[in-house]
């Protein structure tokens, strides 16, 4: 899922937004001048792949995106995992520099993440297939591939030697977050998990220790906290489960859940225990979720 962390460049551990909304990404981004677009990568290409498979499996987009904006050069970034000079290649471009034309990457599989250095403010962009990014000249930069990269990228430039970075000596690069694709990866399947134990308690088929917690009397004298203990459970389920399945939503805020102030409104109650464990399930599922939408 792509997504887009603003920070204060003299900020690196705390973002200042955090959006996986393409149409947000993209508004963002028009700000400082970068087209953020996305396109069909349609064709089967996998991380490895030989630049002449790629160049002739997208000759057709080849040729329009080069017509409708004069590129005259081509280049193929093609990395698998196993990649022999797979640290070298990342070592790259992984500090800050810019080119001296426009730099038009279009991810046809794989993932990688541009960070871009405009008006004291990192832009980082992460981005996966199907998108393009258009980055205008002189604007600073770099690009991580992560340390087991995979991805295949098309360039597009109007000189041979555009790809050429010009490195600003800065150290930028060093102090900002490296891109660790097999950690989201992880943060993702724990979400997954966590969000399967919360459905436990807001399905009432599902089973629970205490049994279901939506089963609640009409006459309960403590039906309003149940209730708006159910809500708080089920948005952010809801939000959760669009960033475990690549929906397009921002973070959202949530606040966990006090144990100790939910027994303390159902004291006595017969179900106390099944809303402590609703509680448990709850910031676990808002931990992973949090976890999962920084990476």
């Amino acid at each position: 899922m792509s997504r887009l962390r603003i920070f204060a460049d003299d900020r690196p551990d705390t973002p200042l937004s955090v959006s996986h909304d393409h149409a947000d990404i993209a508004a963002s981004l028009k700000t400082i001048g970068v087209d953020f677009e996305q396109w069909q990568a349609t064709q089967a290409i996998k991380a490895g792949d030989a630049p002449e498979t790629i160049i002739a499996a997208y000759r057709a987009d080849i040729d329009r995106i080069s017509a409708a904006r004069g590129f005259t050069t081509v280049d193929i970034v093609s990395i698998a995992p196993d990649n022999p000079n797979r640290e070298a290649m990342r070592t790259k471009f992984l500090d800050e520099h810019y080119h001296v034309e426009d730099e038009v990457r279009f991810f046809v599989a794989g993932s990688g993440l541009f960070s871009l250095h405009v008006d004291g403010k990192v832009y980082e962009v992460l981005c996966e297939a199907g998108d393009l990014i258009s980055v205008p000249d002189k604007t600073t930069h770099w690009f991580d591939m992560g340390p087991e990269p995979s991805f295949v990228a098309i360039r597009f430039f109007q000189q041979a030697d555009g790809w050429v970075g010009h490195f600003t000596g800065t150290d930028i690069a060093q102090r900002f977050p490296r891109y660790e694709a097999a950690s989201a990866d992880k943060s993702k399947q724990r979400l997954l998990t966590n969000l399967n134990l919360l459905l436990n308690f807001l399905e009432p088929s599902r089973w629970t220790p205490h049994g279901p917690v939506m089963h609640i009397q009409d006459n309960d004298t403590n039906a309003e906290s149940k209730r708006e203990l159910i809500a708080q459970a089920q948005t952010l389920f809801e939000a959760a489960k669009a960033v475990a399945g690549g929906t397009s939503l921002s973070s959202m805020h949530f606040n966990p859940m006090d144990s100790d102030l939910i027994s303390e409104k159902l004291a006595g109650d017969i179900d106390e225990m099944k809303y402590l464990d609703l509680s448990l399930a709850y910031n676990r599922a808002l931990e992973s979720y949090l976890d999962a939408t920084n990476h």
